[in-house]
């Protein structure tokens, strides 16, 4: 995978966690703010940050050996 590649996909990644967070933000100011609404958010977050990591750390495959 190219640098062009992961960076593209490391940014999709941090647009996604940041568009979600902040409709979490969105959602917990509109409903009661309640701990398990905060929870959830920091939870969601922290879930697209993995997968984020996960979709530019390349695979093992991909370099080259058989």
């Amino acid at each position: 995978m190219s640098a062009a590649q992961e960076l593209t996909r490391g940014g999709f990644a941090a647009w996604t966690h940041h568009t979600l967070d902040a409709l979490f933000v969105r959602l917990c100011a509109d409903s009661c703010g309640s701990v398990l609404c905060e929870s959830l958010r920091v939870s969601a977050g922290h879930a697209f940050l993995w997968l984020g990591s996960l979709l530019v750390t390349p695979s093992i495959h991909s370099s080259g050996e058989s």
